[in-house]
């Protein structure tokens, strides 16, 4: 009885909190802090993990900056790049977007030689804020490289799909 009248009271304070929450104000002059990441167990496990920042120059579009880090087994890489976002903001806490990026990165294989390399990133998603200023999302995003560098089964190709969960917070 115990147990069901504390999971009773916890459902009724999330629930509360969800109700309170405003709409999203994605306002000119917001700014953004955001971390995100993906991690997939294919042949080896794969992760990556990424940092941003960015600006709203005019309601729900963001310009910004990302840096990130990438593995696949044994192999890594550096990114660094721009991207942009437009965030479909309504009366609802729930914010669809779509985005794309260009990023450059710094490719360290287990075997050869280090490289580089230009990936276009379009995406989709959704975020939900949580707070005003704190939201939680998730997004497809593809990666478009101009070398084969994403290996499936001993084969290497020059794209790949993730879905990554970020967390944001806006000032």
């Amino acid at each position: 009885m115990r147990n069901r009248t504390m999971w009773l009271a916890s459902l009724v304070v999330v629930l509360c909190a969800v109700m309170t929450v405003s709409a999203a104000k994605l306002d000119k002059g917001t700014q953004e802090l955001s971390v995100s990441g993906s991690a997939q167990d294919l042949d080896e496990l794969q992760y990556e993990i990424n940092v941003g920042y960015g600006y709203f120059i005019a309601p729900g579009l963001k310009f910004g900056g990302v840096v990130g880090y990438e593995a696949q087994d044994k192999d890594s890489a550096l990114r660094a790049g721009a991207d942009v976002e437009y965030n479909f903001v309504g009366d609802s806490a729930l914010v669809p977007f779509v985005g794309a990026g260009l990023s450059l990165a710094y490719v360290m294989p287990e075997e050869g030689d280090s490289d580089t390399s230009y990936v276009i990133t379009p995406n989709a998603g959704v975020k939900y804020f949580v707070v005003d200023n704190l939201s939680i999302g998730a997004r497809v995003q593809f990666h478009k490289a101009d070398t084969d560098r994403y290996r499936y089964d001993d084969e290497s190709k020059d794209t790949k799909t993730t879905i990554e969960i970020d967390t944001r917070f806006y000032f």
